[in-house]
């Protein structure tokens, strides 16, 4: 899958496309980790949040009486969260609406044979509902946000264009250059090459969804005022 490119070479394909040689390296910077992370929304709406999803889970350790925890800078959306009771033993959370966030408290701590427990992301933290009245293990599954090329970055570090995909954002900040030229006419070219790699992308997609097999999807019912036991059903995709 890899297909990796340096920031170093990222820039110069970028002014030689864009004919551009006033915008300093900074500016190219951050045109390119916009346009990155554009790419990377692309991917995960056509193939899945399945597509982006970490290798390891996050792992948050609770504390007693305490029900918010700060998430790491790594997160972007959550795939699924998890108490872990012990190895190979593990109670999924599951999400609670905001208009139920300030429902009634429960102090009986978390207890599979009691009542559900559930989640609610709010920003940078992760709230839980009982709170955890112990010592607790909390697998998060997720996606992490885009790579971006900070300050600090080497010439020679690299993101990763998956299957030459990295030519989007190269024209997508090489039409922005230009665009700082005023030719409007190398703009609608670019915008129009950067086009045709998210074209590409999407037929790749449809392509993977069309052979792809039904799933048995299970649904949950979240909760309401008070604890209610989880329903479920299939529903067959």
């Amino acid at each position: 899958m890899a297909r990796l490119i340096s920031l170093n070479t990222a820039r110069s394909m970028i002014r030689t496309r864009a004919n551009n040689q006033r915008a300093t390296n900074d500016e190219i910077r951050l045109a390119l980790n916009e346009h990155i992370c554009d790419l990377w929304d692309t991917l995960l709406q056509v193939h899945g949040d399945q597509y982006g999803k970490a290798l390891d889970p996050l792992t948050i350790t609770t504390s007693p009486t305490v029900s918010q925890y700060t998430l790491d800078d790594a997160f972007l959306k959550a795939l699924g969260v998890w108490w872990e009771r012990a190895t190979n033993d593990h109670v999924e959370i599951l999400p609670y609406e905001q208009n139920r966030a300030r429902g009634p408290s429960r102090f009986y701590g978390w207890n599979r044979y009691q009542g559900s427990i559930f989640y609610r992301i709010e920003g940078t933290v992760i709230r839980f509902q009982p709170t955890p009245q112990d010592v607790h293990t909390v697998l998060i599954d997720y996606i992490p946000p885009a790579f971006q090329f900070d300050e600090a970055t080497a010439d020679t570090d690299t993101f990763d264009g998956y299957n030459g995909f990295e030519l989007y954002p190269i024209y997508m900040t090489a039409a922005e250059l230009a665009r700082d030229e005023s030719d409007f006419e190398l703009v609608d070219r670019l915008e129009a090459k950067a086009a045709a790699v998210k074209a590409r992308i999407e037929k790749v997609s449809d392509r993977d969804q069309a052979n792809a097999p039904r799933i048995a999807q299970r649904r949950s019912r979240e909760w309401h005022a008070g604890w209610r036991d989880i329903e479920e059903d299939i529903d067959i995709r």
